[in-house]
């Protein structure tokens, strides 16, 4: 530290006096920074309301030889300074310091600010002085001293060579801060031996200090991803992406608003209490860290879209860094769509085995709703549907939660539609299918279920290992669910269970059951598992979800039987699934409009068609045949001839297209109102 030494050796003469005639306008001068983008205030030892702060970016260091009892400490708190002293325990030799340093955390320079000190200067010696000495931006004499004591020369205060209270730091002097305790003399070999106070020759204390930083990062984001931006955003959704300030104070603040009103606000990571601002002074933000807040964070933002219309609106995203640096990282349209919404599911409450008067009921469930749109109100309606749950018609005066059967639904399968109703418009759902409607008890068929067991027979002699323990050729296989089931697109997979007996009833443990499933237009079966027999003889296997097919669960009695000894198989049937958008639900009546859908797959390679229909006068009318490319989209116009009200759309897949293994289906109703 060549300057250090050029300080402490330098005689104090009127040079000192115009030094200290400024230093005492530096301190009348305060704090006042503008509050402007690019400025922040680091607080050290203590924050505006007496709480304890740290003293991150301060450093001691010495020049010369340390002396018993001198040296310096950046350990502080409320009440409790960091310090710099040479101590009248021993004489200190001219050019000895104790020094305290402040460095700007990087990518900041140091822009003025207030440092609250003690300096006492009273030791000296023959053609030598203490002296207490505050510098900036560098340790050089004299351009960076800003105050200075030292004996002998005009005091800094109150006749004495002492000075207490707040110094102004010069404004935009970069650089670091130095506040240094020491011995100076014209003359080597001399030193601070006489007088002093506070124990010392000379003493720096720092009570606390305002670090007014300057800081010009811009902040911004990556990785923007969000269920908010994936357009016709419903509730609360998310707009997700990393927010970066390299180099600066880091990410303070996230404000994001739709059209102009601010639908979140905040600091999405207070970086453990270091980003929470301590206090503000002039509109500056002041922390008690030299890096408050992170410099990247993952930041997942909440919006609730149901306070605004559906439709398109601007979402702008507003990134802002503890400096008061703002970047808008984000300014696009994004969509929403908030009428009333059907749960995933609607419970049907009816028995395994469903006869004639016996009672079956559906659960609304949860529905959700735009806010200000009123409560969501029922209605109810059930549909007679054909074994394969297709080709549903509405059933005349079923309009309550509750039906029973009539003699007319014997044969077919039932399912119930809900209609969500609110201020805004309503939704249709309809919820899974029955069982077939059956007559009287027993109608199902005999035991041992739906399957036919093998050719009579006794227990296994043949050659061969046999199957299971038990194992027969005359095996009877029992399963838990009928023959023809019917099941949602969505609830397509299904447990399948049962027994495996022998002629005398006694359970066949430990076979092995191939169990194979044929598509619905297919020609031939393929294996999907095998199971095992329990001690009872039972099995369960779960059936993953697939399209329409037969299940057939099929028992050798002998490892070397071309034949099987019993076979039991299951029906299923599932419905077309699709779904089906509009390019606005309000038009003119003479207006076009698009629809948009998908129907789930496997879809055969040319696609299959859709079928779109209106209800007009009582009736759904065909007005589109779609065909859907190889991954099921399908897109339609329609354009209206001058009629005005509202009018019910949907989309249909029929049974039997080739390559498509699912039976009949339509979407949900889609409402478009004309004036």
């Amino acid at each position: 530290m060549k300057g250090l030494n050029t300080v402490m050796t330098t005689t104090h003469h009127a040079k000192t006096g115009l030094l200290l005639l400024l230093a005492s306008a530096l301190c009348l001068l305060g704090l006042a920074p503008s509050a402007r983008a690019g400025s922040w205030i680091e607080d050290s030892c203590e924050t505006p309301s007496h709480a304890s702060a740290p003293s991150e970016g301060w450093t001691p260091f010495m020049t010369g030889t340390l002396t018993f009892g001198s040296g310096a400490s950046t350990g502080c708190g409320a009440g409790s300074p960091m310090y710099a002293e040479l101590s009248t325990d021993q004489a200190a030799p001219a050019g000895e310091a104790q020094v305290l340093q402040y460095t700007p955390p990087a990518g900041s320079t140091l822009a003025g600010g207030v440092v609250d000190v003690s300096l006492f200067a009273d030791g000296y010696g023959y053609d030598a002085s203490g002296t207490a000495t505050a510098y900036a931006p560098a340790y050089v004499y004299p351009s960076g001293v800003f105050s200075e004591c030292a004996y002998g020369l005009s005091p800094c205060a109150n006749g004495t060579n002492d000075l207490s209270g707040e110094l102004s730091i010069p404004s935009n002097t970069g650089g670091s801060l130095f506040l240094a305790a020491s011995c100076g003399s014209g003359y080597s070999g001399t030193s601070c031996s006489e007088g002093g106070s506070e124990g010392a020759w000379s003493l720096v204390r720092v009570h606390w200090a305002h670090l007014l930083l300057s800081n010009e990062s811009t902040p911004a984001a990556s990785n923007t991803t969000g269920g908010l931006l994936a357009g016709k955003a419903r509730g609360t959704q998310d707009i997700s992406f990393t927010a970066s300030d390299a180099n600066g104070p880091g990410v303070y603040n996230i404000t994001a608003a739709l059209d102009g009103k601010i639908v979140y606000t905040g600091t999405p990571d207070s970086n453990g209490g270091a980003c929470a601002p301590v206090a503000s002074q002039g509109g500056v933000l002041m922390f008690d860290r030299a890096q408050p807040c992170r410099q990247s964070e993952s930041v997942d933002l909440p919006v609730e879209t149901a306070a605004f219309t559906d439709g398109q609106h601007t979402l702008k995203v507003t990134v802002t860094d503890a400096a008061g640096n703002s970047s808008v990282v984000y300014d696009a349209p994004v969509s929403t769509l908030n009428a009333p919404a059907a749960p995933a599911e609607l419970a049907l409450d009816a028995p395994g085995q469903l006869y004639t008067g016996t009672a079956i009921s559906v659960k609304a469930g949860s529905w959700t709703a735009p806010s200000g749109a009123g409560s969501v109100t029922y209605t109810y309606g059930w549909e007679d549907c054909d074994p394969s749950g297709a080709n549903c018609t509405p059933i005349a005066g079923a309009e309550s939660a509750e039906y029973k059967p009539a003699p007319a639904d014997v044969g077919h399968t039932l399912r119930a539609v809900v209609t969500g109703i609110d201020n805004d418009g309503h939704t249709q759902a309809t919820s899974s299918q029955s069982g077939v409607v059956l007559s009287t008890q027993g109608s199902l068929g005999t035991d041992p279920g739906p399957g036919q067991a093998g050719p009579g027979g006794g227990s296994a002699t043949a050659p061969g290992v046999p199957n299971g323990a038990f194992a027969s050729e005359n095996a009877l296989l029992y399963l838990g669910v009928p023959a023809r089931i019917a099941h949602s697109y969505r609830h397509r997979a299904f447990q399948l269970d049962g027994r495996l007996l022998n002629k005398e009833g006694h359970p066949i443990l430990g076979a092995t059951l191939e169990v194979t499933q044929q598509l619905a237009g297919s020609s031939s079966p393929s294996v999907i598992a095998t199971v095992e027999t329990g001690a009872a003889g039972e099995f369960t296997l779960p059936i993953p979800a697939g399209p329409s097919r037969t299940i057939t669960v099929s028992y050798r009695a002998l490892s070397t039987d071309s034949t099987f000894a019993a076979q039991a198989s299951v029906r299923e049937t599932v419905p077309a699934y699709l779904t089906l958008h509009v390019s606005t639900h309000h038009t003119g009546s003479h207006e076009t409009v698009t629809f948009t859908g998908n129907v789930a797959g496997p879809l055969p390679a040319g696609g299959v068609t859709v079928y779109m229909r209106v209800r007009y006068r009582g009736r759904w009318r065909l007005f589109a045949e779609a065909p859907t490319n190889r991954n099921g989209a399908f897109e339609v116009a329609y354009r209206f001839e001058g009629s005005i009200g509202r009018f019910p759309f949907r989309a249909e897949v029929k049974a039997s297209q080739a390559g498509f293994a699912y039976a009949a289906g339509h979407s949900g109703v889609i409402d478009v109102r004309t004036n």
